[in-house]
């Protein structure tokens, strides 16, 4: 009796150690984990109303540059005789430049300034004692537009002052008692004001006076002869012909 006794108090003491824990379907089994906190709602961002499809840009093409003008017709040389080829040489011109292009072609705008340099020999023992000038302008004008060079017979020989016999007026010359020498020339004109392909030209003057456009002379102030430019059409109605032309230029918008 004494040993059921004390079996039973120590059971009743084991019992009273352990934790209680009451059986179930889960016995063994892993301990569920604490539930996670409900994620907060995804606030959707609603979509904005499509706007209306921007009409398409109409892109202005550019107008294709025109083709600079041929070189054909213009020579290395030109010569214009005194009266013909049997009759001699009244001046020579070489090396033309268009100083923009470094070309005998350019295009430029409208009424845009056309600087040229090019070489002259004025050799003309049969103009006498006549002034003597080489003008030069645009095919198809009435009028030359710049007189490039003025003087006796044979050019080079330094920088000279002169009077016009009709109005008195000092003017710079050239008149070389020696030979003739090639001198450079350097001359600004505007371009036409109208569209289109024009040729450079020259020709000679006898007026009283006119511009003298050598290095030398380009850094001594000088008052135009405008007489001198109605020489254009003396003997040419239309001005020099197409045998004169020393450039061509393009004139674009």
């Amino acid at each position: 009796m004494l040993r059921q006794m004390l079996s039973l108090a120590s059971l009743t003491a084991i019992f009273a150690l352990a934790p209680l824990h009451s059986a179930s379907a889960n016995d063994g089994a892993p301990e569920p984990k604490p539930a996670q906190k409900a994620a907060k709602p995804k606030v959707v961002k609603k979509d904005k109303p499509a706007q209306k499809a921007a009409k398409p840009k109409v892109v202005k093409k550019d107008k294709p540059a025109q083709s600079l003008p041929s070189r054909k017709g213009i020579h290395e040389t030109f010569t214009e005789w005194f009266t013909s080829q049997t009759e001699g040489v009244r001046y020579k011109i070489r090396n033309v430049k268009l100083v923009a292009t470094n070309d005998v072609v350019g295009a430029f705008h409208p009424g845009a300034p056309v600087e040229v340099s090019l070489e002259l020999l004025h050799d003309c023992p049969k103009c006498e004692d006549a002034f003597n000038q080489v003008i030069a302008g645009w095919s198809g004008e009435k009028t030359a537009r710049i007189c490039i060079w003025n003087g006796m017979q044979r050019s080079g020989g330094g920088t000279q002052m002169a009077i016009t016999h009709d109005t008195d007026q000092e003017v710079l010359a050239e008149n070389n008692p020696g030979p003739a020498e090639w001198v450079t020339i350097k001359f600004e004109i505007p371009a036409p004001s109208k569209a289109g392909v024009y040729e450079l030209r020259t020709r000679y003057a006898q007026a009283w006076g006119g511009t003298l456009h050598t290095l030398e002379a380009n850094n001594i102030p000088q008052t135009e002869y405008p007489p001198v430019l109605n020489w254009w059409t003396v003997d040419r109605p239309t001005g020099p012909k197409a045998d004169a032309t020393i450039a061509k230029i393009v004139v674009q918008p």
